[in-house]
Parts: C-alpha cells; structure tokens; sequence
C-alpha cells in the first residue's frame, strides 16, 4: 500500500519484503563496524553487553527500585552510612552520631562506610537512601564480575575462559546469600582484584598501575568485613609467597611495589582505623567461631539453601557456583603454575576455614581468628574464587590444546585434547554425586532435577569440545559454557530469593513504618536545639533484653529522620561503653535508672560517685532543673556534639551527662563571674555515662567530643597519598625512558617488558613461555 502524499510502500507484500531488506542492510553494516573495530575494542564491547546483560536478568528490580536485600541491610550497613555522609563526608568526617545508645564517634562501627569511596560517589549523585544502595550493591556485583575477567586475562587465558569466569563469579554465593551483609559481599567484589594486584600479573611499570593498585588495596580495606580480612592476610601471604617460589619474579618486580603499595594503603586507612581503635579500642566483638558442618552442605555447592536443617544460618551456609564450575576445573592442566598456586591457596583457606576439623582448636589460637563468629563464611571466597580461577585454567586448556590439534593439520606438532579416561570418570562421579546428593537431601525435586540437569549439559559441553568432530563448532560448543552459567545461576538466585530480593515498599514499611523517601524528608535542616530532645526507644523497658532485642528493631528511623533513640542496631559489640550501657539495662537493679538516665533530654545530674543517678532524681531534674544537688539550666545544643549548660553546685560534686562515654570528650567549666576557664577530667561512669568533678561554683559546662588521633590520621593519610603521587610521577618519567629508546628494542613495549601479540582468533597469542606452561612456544606462536 503506498501512502499518497510520499508515495512510500507503507505495507503489504512487497512493503515487508523492503523492511527486510532494509533490516539486512543494517544488520550488515553494524557487523561489518564490529569486525572492522580493534580486537580490544570488540572484546570490551562483548564483556560489557554480557555484564549488562546479567545485570538486567538479575538486579533490573533493584534498579527499578522494587527490591532490595532484607534483614541486616535495613540496618547500620545502610542507614548509618546515611547518616556519616549526610553529616559530614571524607574532608569533614563526622566526629559523633547522635542516633543511639547515648551517641558514639562516627568511626567506631567499622561497618558503616565511613571513608568509603563508592558510597561517597553515590551520595554526591544523590541521598544515600534504601534505593541507592541496593543499585549500589547491584554494581559491586558487576565489578566483581569483571575483576574476575580481567584476571583472567592478565593470565593470559583466552576470552571464552576469561568470559565463563565472569558469568561464574557473578553467581558467587556471596552476592546473594550474604547480601544483607554488605561488607560480606562486597569482600566477594573486590577479592579477584586484590588477587591480581598482589600476583605477579600487576604491570607495576605501566604509569597508572602504582596508583590503581594503591587505590584498590585501600578501598578493599574500607570495605570488607573485619573477618575476612584477617583471613586475607592469611591467605594472600600464601598466595603472595607461592608466586614468589614458583615464578621467582625479581623482588623490584614484585615483592617490592606490593609491599610498598599495601604500606601506602594502610596509611590512608589510618583516618578510620586509628580514631576508631583509640576510641574504641581492641575489644573483640565475637563470641567465638559458631560455623556447623553436615553433608547436606554439600548440596549447597549446586542446590537452594533455604532449608532450616542444613547447618548455619541462611545467609553462611551457601557454596553455590554455577553448574559448570567444578565441571570445567576437572579438565585443569596442574603444570600451569596458576593452576597450582590458586589450587595451593584455596587448600590453606580450606584447613583454615572448614568448620569442626580436629584442628580447629588450633586454628582459632592463630592471632586475629577470633574476631569474627564465621570463620567458615571468612575463607569461603578465597576457597570459590579458586574453583572459579582452575574452571577458567581448565577451560582456556580446552582451547590452547584444541588450536594446536587443528594447527597440527597444517604439519604443526599435534597436542592432544585435555580428555583422558580419567577426567570422564571424574565428570561421571561428579554428576552422580550431586544426583545423590540431591535426591537424598533436603532439597526440592525441580531445583536439583534442574540443576544436575545443567551440570550433566556442562559436562557434555566440555567433552564435545574435546572431540575433533566438532572442530569447525569449537566457538559455538564453548560460548554455550558460560550460557548454561548463566541459568545455572538465575535459577539458583531465584530459587531462593529471600536473602537478597525482597519488595523495597512493603519492608521500608515494616522497618521504618513509611517509605524512607518520606521520612528524609520529614528531616529538619537544623537539628540544633535549646537542650538536646529526649531519646526513644522500641524494646519494653520492663524486660531485660537480649543483644537480639536491641539490634532487631526499628530504630534505624532516627538516622534518616534526625531523631535520638536509645536503642537500635548499630554494630557497637566490643566496645565497653556499650557493653556497660546495655549490661545496666539487662540487670535488675539498675534497670529502672538506667532508661530514666538515657531516654531524659540532655542533662547534667549530681551523681552518687560514678554510679548512675537515681530514676526519681532523674525525673525531678527534667521537670523542675533540680538535679540532684545542683540547679541546671540548658543553654544550647549542636549534635556535632557541644552540649551547653547553666550549672549551679552548692558543693563539689561529681556529675554525669547522659551522654555515652568514649576517649575524645572534653569538658569544659566556665565561671559565671570573671575568671578563667578550666578543663575538666572526663571519665566513664559505671553505666557508660559520661562524667566529671565539678568543683562548687555557679558555672557553664561544654561537653563537646573529637575523634582522637585525628590529626595524625590525616598526617598518615597525607603521607600515604604523596607516597602514590611521587610515585607514579617517577614511573611516569621511567615509562617516557623507556619510550625514548624502544626504537633499540622493537620486540618490547614501553614498559620493557615483552609486548602481547593476538593470533588471528582474537586471542591473545602467548609470549616468552606459554602461558602457564614454562614451556617456550614454537615458531608460529603456539606451545610447543
């Protein structure tokens, strides 16, 4: 049908034939764009789509901003971060939340993001809010994913291989069991990068590498869970020292960038870590390592997790990675050196991690494994990436000995395919086991019928690949691995949805009783007072409560809404103002006092030495400014903090502020009358309380507090960030060098070091030895 005025073929027959046809032409004409593109550019174009991809599939709800992680993620993970970068931000941290339990400084929780770059980026973008930080959790995943690949690359494994380790470890277990724990799974997107960074892999000649490698050390130090990182420095001191043995780089080559690079890194860590252990100290929060073992565990290598008789909590228990990951590491070649020191890594985080061993007595008397309760969830990313590195090894070993198979054709010397009887053996054994495993667990008949299902379809893929009839389908039977990784892993992530995709609407009603979006709103701009207000609280003030108790409630409100309660769930375990603040309200005697203490607006109270004042003295001191023996009158209040009160002391007297004690507070006393000020003595009360000795007088007191250390901190800092800048202006200078006589030495690039060279296939063709083999290559660029 042609349209009148353009006489355009709108439709009909021949319209169709012409929209095809126009549909071809550009079909033709992008394919023809992708072709005539740079290899590297084509290769970044597939990662990227492909990360996209799995992006969309797995986290579109996040982004939407229907879904987000429950439990703990609706806590001081989130909502304390809130608040230290609305208060404050990296070049003003915030010296004292207010929030709850009598207010802390804001370093204290370690797990509140506090100088962490990527909250901080999404803050500028706008309010950290519930959304932003499950988009924010949603990206780490892609970050992991492709520090995944870009290891495998720096190893010089082939795309198909470096590609199938991104699909696995996108799937990780940890991104979704733990995702409520944010330190947790952000361990899991930062660990393939800092295995680069500390492998012999990391180009430290190149002028960017001294500072991305600093960079990416002290961002992984802010954000990973305590617990793991004492593991790390376990597990990357073996990993560091088996590539020292069996690669033996020059130590300037190596030993000597990273050691310099981690010292830099911790000194710029120093602005948290050193105010938060002066004013917290070296109290350990854990109660002991609590991880269980069973067979069913097992199970979880493949299968949900959601089931209550499998040991450990939901969110600890899970192994998953998708289905072809132990298939594709059967077929590893263990001459490769990576393949032996990441299989002799993840040996050390299994002794040292797995749970119920007769050595796990030992285990815990090792310096620092006792800081966290999971030490079995602690090593478990080092033991998965390891199973993802040796997948990716035994992949890449598929391609390196097919290529020369069918070079071998061409009178190439012929290597045979990585498929022997044993390895068919081994893939049976692997499919009947999680069979077994399946049908004799607590799992459903649909989640490991489907999962076996995969496995079998991975391990066929791999055999097939093997096989010389498919010589001319290699690409195609490979690129299917990680397709079946891929709905391996949405089916398990969907599979049990609970710990990481829940409705955002229905839990910010239920955790903070309206959508945060309003409750930000509902926040005053000025939160300054005449007297600071008066807390609330949510557990029963008649109950001695639990940790669980004070931890699992709603109170994380206050830190988007600007109001105080006592309790609520900041991570403060270890420190002894709170153990002090919550012991007082478990016991009996003490109860009473202790919530009139704490719930009261700001006050100073005449105290009976260092105890906690008497409830009805409490309450007289609110209604009538009679506190005790003294007459108060607040002045003024700034949660930055400064507390200013009129004080009246017949007598000297010692006086308590319901304010929660920690190192950095400083009191100071002004008479009425001329005469100059004098800095009290501080010191915690027997509940935690902040006090002093006030001699008698008619004077004003300033209570106002400063995270200690902090100028040594900054110093630490500012000399870990001219260590970074000088040294990569002298790598800079040494790259121009080296430029300026590369001419004498064509067969280096400008880093000195031999220059990669891609095959006709896009790969990356080996140079100097083949890669992983420590063989040389023949003369066609192949391993001999």
């Amino acid at each position: 049908m042609t349209h009148p005025a353009t006489g355009v073929d709108g439709g009909g027959p021949v319209g169709a034939a012409a929209g095809a046809g126009r549909a071809r032409g550009a079909w033709r004409t992008v394919r023809g764009a992708v072709l005539r593109a740079p290899v590297g550019v084509r290769e970044a174009a597939v990662v990227a789509a492909v990360v996209v991809a799995l992006q969309v599939l797995t986290f579109a709800r996040y982004y939407t901003g229907a879904t987000l992680p429950p439990w703990d993620f609706q806590s001081h993970y989130t909502t304390e971060a809130f608040a230290w970068w609305h208060d404050g931000g990296f070049f003003r941290p915030v010296a004292w939340l207010p929030y709850l339990w009598g207010g802390y400084p804001g370093v204290v929780n370690l797990q509140n993001s506090s100088f962490y770059l990527p909250v901080g980026a999404m803050n500028l973008l706008g309010l950290f809010d519930q959304h932003a930080a499950a988009v924010l959790s949603a990206l780490h995943v892609a970050f992991g994913a492709v520090g995944a690949y870009v290891f495998a690359r720096a190893w010089r494994l082939r795309p198909a291989a470096a590609l199938t380790a991104l699909v696995l470890w996108h799937f990780a277990a940890g991104f979704y069991s733990n995702a409520s724990h944010l330190d947790i799974m952000r361990a899991y997107a930062w660990l393939p990068w800092v295995l680069l960074v500390t492998s012999p892999r990391w180009p430290w000649r190149r002028p960017w590498a001294p500072a991305v490698a600093v960079l990416l050390l002290w961002q992984a130090l802010l954000g990973t869970y305590p617990g793991i990182l004492i593991a790390t420095l376990y597990v990357g001191l073996t990993w560091v020292v088996l590539h020292q043995v069996t690669s033996r780089p020059a130590l300037r080559d190596h030993l000597l960038p990273l050691a310099v690079a981690g010292g830099l890194a911790v000194l710029m860590t120093a602005l948290r870590f050193v105010p938060a252990f002066l004013a917290r100290g070296a109290g350990v929060p854990g109660d002991g390592d609590v991880s269980a073992w069973s067979w069913t565990m097992l199970g979880t290598l493949w299968f949900s997790y959601a089931d209550n008789t499998i040991p450990n909590d939901v969110t600890m228990r899970s192994l998953f990675l998708p289905a072809p990951a132990l298939a594709a590491a059967a077929f590893v070649a263990w001459r490769r050196p990576l393949a032996r020191v990441a299989a002799a890594t993840g040996a050390v985080a299994v002794v040292l991690g797995a749970p119920g061993t007769p050595w796990s007595g030992l285990v815990a008397q090792l310096p620092g494994l006792d800081v966290s309760r999971f030490r079995f969830s602690d090593f478990k990313p080092f033991v998965l990436f390891v199973v993802v590195v040796l997948a990716a090894v035994g992949i890449d070993e598929i391609l390196t000995r097919r290529r020369a198979r069918e070079a071998g054709t061409a009178g190439t010397a012929v290597t045979d395919a990585p498929l022997g009887r044993g390895r068919l053996v081994a893939l049976g054994v692997l499919v009947v086991t999680a069979a077994v495993i399946g049908a004799a667990g607590p799992f459903r008949l649909t989640d490991w019928g489907a999962q076996t299902a995969l496995l079998a379809a991975s391990a066929v893929l791999l055999v097939l690949a093997c096989r010389p009839l498919l010589a001319g389908r290699l690409r195609v039977v490979v690129g299917a691995v990680p397709v079946v990784a891929a709905v391996s892993g949405l089916l398990w992530a969907y599979g049990t949805p609970t710990p990481w995709s829940v409705s955002r609407a229905d839990i910010e009603q239920v955790v903070f009783g309206a959508p945060v979006a309003d409750v930000i709103a509902s926040r005053p701009a000025d939160l300054s007072a005449e007297q600071r207000p008066a807390r609330t609280h949510a557990v029963p003030t008649d109950i001695a409560p639990t940790v669980f108790d004070v931890f699992s409630n709603g109170s994380g409100r206050v830190f988007y809404s600007g109001g105080l309660s006592v309790d609520g769930y900041a991570n403060l375990k270890g420190t002894p103002t709170f153990e002090q603040i919550l012991a007082s309200l478990q016991d009996d005697r003490t109860r009473p006092d202790a919530w009139a203490f704490w719930l009261a607006p700001g006050l100073v109270v005449a105290t009976d030495g260092d105890a906690l004042p008497d409830a009805a003295v409490t309450e007289t001191c609110v209604q009538e400014g009679t506190c005790g023996s003294l007459d108060v009158r607040p002045v003024s209040y700034s949660p930055s903090p400064e507390l200013v009160y009129d004080v009246d002391a017949g007598s000297a007297t010692t006086v308590a502020f319901n304010e929660a004690y920690y190192d950095g507070w400083r009191v100071e006393a002004c008479p009425a009358d001329e005469g100059a000020c004098r800095t009290l003595p501080v010191r915690a009360g027997d509940g935690g309380q902040l006090v002093t000795d006030l001699p008698a007088g008619r004077w004003q007191l300033t209570a106002t507090y400063a995270l200690p250390g902090m100028r040594a901190a900054w110093l630490m800092f500012a000399a870990g960030l001219a260590g970074v800048v000088g040294w990569t202006a002298l790598t800079v200078l040494a790259a121009r060098r080296r430029r300026a006589t590369a001419a004498d030495a064509p067969g280096t690039d400008a880093t000195g070091t031999d220059a990669p060279r891609t095959d006709a296939t896009g790969t990356d063709a080996p140079t100097g030895d083949a890669p992983g083999t420590g063989r040389a290559p023949d003369r066609a660029g192949r391993p001999a």
